[in-house]
């Protein structure tokens, strides 16, 4: 691509704030590293009228990435969309790829579209959160099931993170005018990497409110059912949380729709003093307590890629996880293994992985292996890959 001709890239800047989930992530490295590259690629961040654009300028302080605040409502700009209105090009100009960042599209004006499918978790038969109302789930299928149609109709390439997610896309029927490139999410190696020293890990703990004197088994997630920590704690409770092992548990994660149950949950294991709901922590904190736990669990029921896998793998840690949707995938050999629906089955598998040097040793070893193939630098030349694909098929019109 030395002799690539410029590309413009416009990208709805909604995800690139507030929690880190999987969507950020991506952005933020596609960004990142692309201006890295030397290639000749601008982007222009669509800030939307609810988020502070100056604090996306203090976070891209380069000649490629300019900020633009533009108009409309959060959901009255997504409807519009849907209808094929709505144009961001209004405000920033004509652009030659545009990104929403994951599976909405933009408005039809705004092409040519690039379509990330993160993953279609509420599209599945299968989901059936009690937590969400029947009115609800169905209207969130309906609403999600016509923007990814809509996406894949407009897109002039569709982005998804795993083989698994592919598949799933196929098996709910949806068709496809080209064919979607598998692009694996990378890992940040050197920052996972860090390992805390006593201090800055006991001024961390009890700034969570966990004893600083405890190992501990870190987990992640938004308190929502499929991230299945009512299992977790059910599986701790029943092994390490009733041994001699002295062993807490921390869950990092924003409150949300299923917070009661797990503190209910906690207080009828009596498990007040072991199971630790952290909420949200800072990103350095973060990295600190998965540094220096003795083991990363994450039994989720569905997952588009599952990236605290591989950030589990490149900060050394035992990692135990589910064996269904794109976990095993990602996880291959590296990880523990278990029946997400089976909380003894989560708590042995615990207990092997806090105990047993002998598989510790070896989870480590493979782990490391997974997460040298997972790189940002390989996933961001792909993509621009793709986007030199657009361009190509533009410029032949």
């Amino acid at each position: 691509m030395s002799d690539a001709i410029p590309i413009s890239v416009a990208v709805w800047a909604e995800a690139l704030v507030g929690p880190y989930t999987g969507t950020r992530t991506v952005l933020e490295n596609l960004i990142n590293y692309t201006d890295r590259s030397g290639l000749q690629i601008t982007y222009t961040l669509a800030c939307p009228s609810w988020v502070n654009p100056h604090s996306l300028r203090a976070r891209f302080p380069t000649d490629t990435v300019r900020v633009v605040s533009v108009r409309g409502r959060r959901w009255k700009n997504r409807l519009l969309w849907l209808a094929g209105g709505a144009s961001i090009s209004r405000d920033i100009g004509r652009h030659d790829i545009y990104i929403s960042g994951w599976h909405w599209p933009l408005g039809g004006r705004d092409r040519p579209f690039l379509g990330i499918l993160h993953d279609l978790r509420m599209l599945d038969p299968a989901w059936n959160d009690p937590t969400v109302s029947v009115f609800r789930r169905i209207l969130w299928r309906t609403l999600l099931d016509l923007s990814v149609r809509v996406c894949l109709s407009r897109a002039s390439a569709v982005v998804v993170p795993s083989q698994y997610t592919l598949d799933h896309l196929v098996r709910l029927g949806y068709k496809f005018r080209l064919m979607p490139s598998v692009i694996p999410h990378g890992v940040d190696r050197e920052f996972w990497s860090f390992r805390a020293g006593d201090s800055e890990l006991e001024s961390t703990l009890e700034r969570i409110g966990a004893d600083p004197k405890r190992d501990f088994i870190l987990s992640i997630g938004q308190h929502t059912p499929h991230k299945n920590f009512r299992r977790l704690i059910a599986g701790f409770s029943e092994t390490l949380g009733r041994s001699e092992s002295h062993a807490q548990l921390i869950i990092v994660g924003g409150e949300n729709v299923q917070t009661l149950e797990l503190r209910g949950l906690i207080d009828g294991y009596r498990m007040k003093e072991s199971v630790v709901l952290a909420g949200t922590v800072s990103r350095n904190d973060l990295r600190v307590l998965m540094g220096r736990a003795r083991v990363f669990a994450f039994p989720s029921l569905f997952e588009g890629f599952g990236l605290p896998v591989l950030e589990a793998f490149a900060a050394g840690v035992p990692v135990v996880t589910s064996n269904s949707t794109s976990l095993a995938e990602i996880a291959q050999g590296a990880a523990l293994l278990v029946d997400a629906e089976d909380s003894s089955e989560i708590g042995r598998a615990l207990v092997l992985a806090w105990q047993d040097e002998t598989v510790r040793n070896d989870l480590l070893e493979c782990a490391s292996k997974r997460a040298r193939m997972y790189t940002w630098e390989r996933a961001v030349g792909h993509y621009l890959q793709v986007f030199a694909a657009i361009a190509e098929r533009r410029d032949m019109r």
